[in-house]
């Protein structure tokens, strides 16, 4: 099955490198695909502001349905406007079903901003909370085996390349993923947010992300340090 990679507008292009994306924008909310950041990255990005006026900020994409598979996403917390204790959705993955499997969520937790990996579960969900900072640009992967047997999945959640979270005996309840949604839906309420996106990574993980202590770090992964996944892979070609 064919990797679906979208780098946003890069090597000249205008707008998104893949078809069929679609946007769900709310009053005062705006998308620009092929923005030039302010600081941090070169090239162009996935600009995406949530304004208090009309909330819903929301790049769409459906893409072929996998049962195992490997996400990544680069994002940047340009400002935010959430109160102490709040979370926003900024990424989330569903099944074809309309599940949800997989989200990132960015949560001001008393003036420290927070990211939140999180993976469902058929009954409860499990995430993985991390301090972050705005104006700093963050990788956040998820590894997701979808088994027909319950309690056999397999997730692992990775941010700037230390495993997270992870769970070889789960059950996600839907055997696939063919959706993925960039920036805040409707329902998240009246606070404001820009968030950058540079590159969506979707691949078939092959023989599988071997899930187990902390991951080395991305510069390890550069140096050519050997990796038991295809995380390594796609982490050259990222850069």
């Amino acid at each position: 099955m064919a990797d679906e990679v979208e780098t946003f507008g890069s090597g000249g292009a205008d707008g998104y490198d893949l078809a069929a994306w679609s946007e769900n924008i709310g009053a005062g909310c705006t998308i620009d695909e092929d923005a030039e950041p302010s600081v941090g990255e070169t090239g162009d990005v996935l600009n995406i502001v949530a304004a208090s006026s009309g909330f819903e900020a929301l790049a769409v994409r459906f893409f072929t349905t996998r049962v195992e598979f490997y996400l990544y996403t680069k994002f940047y917390v340009v400002s935010h406007g959430l109160p102490s204790g709040e979370s926003m959705t900024v990424a989330s993955f569903h099944s074809t079903g309309g599940q949800w499997i997989a989200a990132l969520l960015v949560k001001n937790n008393g003036g420290q901003l927070q990211a939140r990996i999180w993976f469902d579960e058929d009954i409860d969900a499990q995430e993985a909370v991390v301090n972050i900072s705005a104006g700093q640009w963050y990788e956040a992967e998820w590894y997701i085996k979808a088994d027909a047997a319950p309690g056999s999945d397999v997730f692992q959640g990775v941010l700037d390349g230390v495993s997270v979270i992870e769970d070889v005996a789960a059950n996600i309840g839907e055997a696939n993923i063919g959706k993925v949604e960039l920036g805040v839906p409707a329902w998240e309420g009246d606070e404001a947010i820009q968030i950058y996106f540079d590159h969506l990574e979707v691949r078939d993980a092959g023989s599988g992300w071997k899930v187990g202590p902390s991951a080395p770090s991305t510069e390890q992964i550069e140096r050519g340090i050997a990796r038991p996944s295809i995380q390594e892979i796609v982490q050259y070609a990222w850069r």
